[in-house]
Formats: C-alpha cells, structure tokens, sequence
C-alpha cells in the first residue's frame, strides 16, 4: 500500500495509532486543531505546527515573500483561534535552496514581523537546513487557553446549529485566478481574491471570545475546505450535519469573477479551503443572543449555515432539497 491509499487522515490515523497518550488529566494528542497540555489548575498550553512546501502549498512566482511569511504564521494561528485560545510564541524552521537569495529571505521575515506584532506573539527558536530545491517552512505555535474555553471538533450535540465566521470560498477564488494567469489583473474582485489567498485573515479575536461561549459545543477553522472540516466535526462528534449551501456567505468579489470566467461558486465555497475563517456548532436555544453579540463586538454578521443531527456524515441542501453530488475538501496525499 502507498500513501496515496491512505490518504491524509489515514496517515495520521496511523501514526496515532503507534504511540500512547500520556495518562495525564487534560491532555489531548493527535486529532485536533491544537495538542492541548496542562499548565496548572487554570490554564493549558495549546501547541500547533504547519508546514508549507513550495509547489504543494505555494507557487514562488505567485506570492510576494513578505506574503508567504504573513501566510506561514497565519495559518498556525488560526489552529489556536480554532480552539478558542490566545496565541504566544512561535517557532520558524525553514529548509532553503542555497540559491535563496538574502532580499527574499529579509521580506520573508518581513511579513511574519509584522503579523506576529499585530498579533503578539514572539518568534522564540527554531531552525533552518540546507534544500536540494524547494523551499519548506515549517513553523509551530504556542498558545494560552483556561481550561473551561477549550473547544474541540468533538463537541457537537444534535439539535445545535452550525455557524460561520466571515465568507467561503474566497482563497481558492485567489487560487484559480493565480493559477489560470490573471494574477496581473488590477479590478478590485481580482485583488481581494488574491489576498484573501495570499494573505488570510485570521479570526484570533473571534476565536478567543467564542472561545468563552459555554453554548459553543465544537469549533474548528476552514483549511481543508467546508466539507471537509464540517465532516471532521461529523465524524469527532458522533453526529450528522445538514448544511443550507444557499446559506453559505460568499463575497461579491467571488461572485463577480467566477460569473466572469465560470467558476462554479458553490464547488469553491465548498471545497476550496485555506479560507480559515471559524466553522463551530452551538446551543440552538442561544442562536440569535450568539449572533447579535457577535454583530456588536466585531462588526460582522456571524452566519447560520446548518445544524447537527442524530446520524453521520455531512448532507447538503439547496432550497430544502438534498443535493445529490458529493462534494470534498483538500487530501495531500489522494488526487
């Protein structure tokens, strides 16, 4: 069997299935957005760590390296917003051609300084090697969290609805107008697609106040895609999910530039990722108290998108209808 059978989750289903956890109250391993490890009576560490390897996550001619160092921190991030918690300290490890020449390395740092000042955190190690060819970074972040905020994929309850910080389908839009060559485009559409892509936002803020919402069941951030990350919630929690595709936030922008070369809107929203924005299921009963504050603190509306169900899996509707086509997020390792 190769690894492409296995596809990605089976991969880390098979590594977590080689090591033991810690028989430590409070401490959560593989499976997550974050490993969760007790600090004291109060408080946990949440630990994170993503690596982007160019031509898999990134395109060198597609990406400022300001951006790819925003980005590289970006994504970590958003896995400590994902389990409610604050993040403190990151760790950069880069493998570099020894062709990389310094101008791109300095703008690279660049971008990662100033998401880390906006958002606090303080590079505190890591490591850099020798590449053959491609560039691979890797970087891990440590966060703060009180035990009671933790939200995990695991908590969602049937009868909770399913919510959606900001929109979908906006970086994979970016994508495809990276990779189609109308990345010189200068149409407003066009620029908002390609940061939305290039440089995220992250919901660090929001992450941490529904982080203290006890209505708040389940959380995790929009990586893999809807589907997919929905489904990660599915499977964890035990549960079905039903989700309203002509609910689904998408910006005009997207809008705009899929009418004009296309693109089907909902397969983008769907099942593009790397949008990150927050995807979390919640008490039904604390449905519009959860939105209206939401509206008040951040200035966006907080949209309801589905709900859980007894069953398993992640059905969708149109109009009140069950679509028929399945549709999928982002696998490594499966094409």
């Amino acid at each position: 069997m190769q690894v492409k059978n296995l596809g990605e989750f089976g991969l880390i289903q098979r590594i977590s299935g080689k090591f033991e956890s810690p028989d430590q109250q409070g401490f959560i391993g593989i499976g997550d957005d974050c490993s969760v490890i007790p600090k004291d009576d109060l408080d946990s560490y949440l630990v994170t760590c993503d690596t982007l390897v160019e031509n898999i996550h990134f395109l060198i001619s597609n990406i400022e390296p300001h951006d790819l160092g925003y980005k590289s921190l970006a994504v970590n991030l958003s896995d400590i917003a994902a389990m409610g918690g604050i993040p403190e300290y990151a760790f950069l490890s880069m493998a570099l051609p020894v062709e990389t020449g310094t101008s791109w390395i300095d703008k690279f740092l660049d971008g990662l300084h100033d998401l880390a000042i906006r958002e606090h955190v303080v590079l505190a190690g890591g490591d850099t090697t020798k590449s053959p060819r491609n560039i691979a970074i890797a970087i891990t972040v440590i966060g703060i969290i009180k035990k009671g905020n933790i939200k995990r994929r695991n908590g969602a309850e049937p009868g909770d609805k399913l919510f959606l910080t900001g929109s979908a389908g906006d970086s994979g839009g970016g994508l495809r107008l990276l990779t189609e060559g109308h990345e010189n485009e200068a149409d407003q559409s066009a620029t908002d697609l390609i940061q939305a892509h290039n440089r995220p936002k992250v919901h660090t803020s929001e992450g941490a106040w529904i982080g203290t919402l006890s209505a708040v069941h389940a959380m995790i951030d929009l990586s893999d895609g809807l589907a997919s990350d929905a489904r990660h919630i599915a499977e964890s929690s035990g549960v079905s999910i039903r989700i309203d595709l002509d609910k689904v936030p998408v910006s005009e922008s997207l809008l705009i530039k899929a009418g004009e070369y296309g693109w089907d809107v909902t397969e983008l929203a769907v099942s593009a990722g790397e949008d990150y924005s927050l995807l979390f299921a919640a008490d039904a009963s604390e449905s519009d108290r959860i939105q209206s504050a939401y509206f008040e603190k951040f200035g966006e509306h907080l949209t309801c998108i589905g709900e859980v169900r007894v069953g398993e899996g992640v059905d969708f509707y149109r109009k009140g209808k069950k679509v028929k086509k399945p549709y999928h997020g982002f696998d490594h390792f499966k094409k």
